[in-house]
């Protein structure tokens, strides 16, 4: 059970204390709830939880770990998205009743959260992506001229957060000029591309692509290429 003074309900949403880490209990079922802002420091949703709401998406933060029997039935979930490297432990039946067409999760471990997902229950097939993908595919929607994707590599606590994004290509030369004199720069070649490489002061990585022709977006294939071929040579 969650004191009531950790989360507030408004207007059909539910806000959490980042500070609650287990939600739990039964005053949260047969809300009418559309939305719930899980705690960024949840560990587990107990047992029937959110069940009977109309929730259409559902983001799990860093830290969770539990997601408990029938946690989220009986909603219109369509869209699911998890942020945490290690998959979280996820009782068979805890979505069931939701319209789940699409799963997010880390590209790093995308691999064992499809091992896990295939033994819960969906009422239909469900899509299952990265992050990583799904930013690219938004990135190349969104026609925008003169800027270009680029990878990003930052080192939080010991370990690269890897992010995509779109640079203004003015502000990106500007930014290299300012450092071409005191950090190093390079270029590794994959599969017969060429990338353009270079290390900050702070050891963030940008990699980009440019040729005779200029700049060119980096691909979600030449994402897949450089971590799989290069990632531990470049950090």
């Amino acid at each position: 059970m969650v004191e009531k003074r950790l989360y507030l309900f408004k207007d059909g949403e539910l806000f959490f204390n980042d500070f609650v880490l287990v939600i739990d209990g039964d005053d949260f079922k047969n809300k009418s709830l559309h939305y719930v802002h899980l705690g960024e420091k949840t560990t587990t949703v107990g047992a029937e939880t959110f069940e009977g709401n109309y929730l259409t998406q559902i983001h799990f933060h860093k830290k969770i770990k539990w997601i408990e029997s029938r946690a989220f039935a009986n909603n219109r979930i369509e869209k699911i998205v998890f942020s945490r490297l290690e998959v979280p432990v996820i009782a068979k039946d805890a979505f069931v009743g939701n319209p789940v067409s699409l799963i997010i999760v880390p590209y790093e471990t995308l691999d064992d959260y499809k091992k896990v997902l295939s033994q819960v229950d969906f009422d239909q097939p469900v899509d299952i992506r990265s992050n990583i993908e799904m930013k690219f595919m938004k990135l190349n929607e969104e026609k925008v001229e003169d800027t270009v994707i680029m990878i990003k590599a930052f080192p939080i606590y010991g370990t690269y957060t890897w992010r995509i994004e779109k640079e203004e290509i003015a502000d990106l030369e500007t930014q290299m000029r300012k450092d071409e004199n005191r950090y190093d720069f390079g270029e590794i070649e994959l599969n017969n591309t060429f990338y353009n490489i270079y290390k900050d002061g702070h050891n963030h990585i940008f990699i980009y692509r440019k040729n005779d022709q200029g700049y060119q977006d980096v691909t979600f294939e030449d994402f897949k290429t450089i971590y799989n071929d290069a990632r531990k040579a470049l950090l």
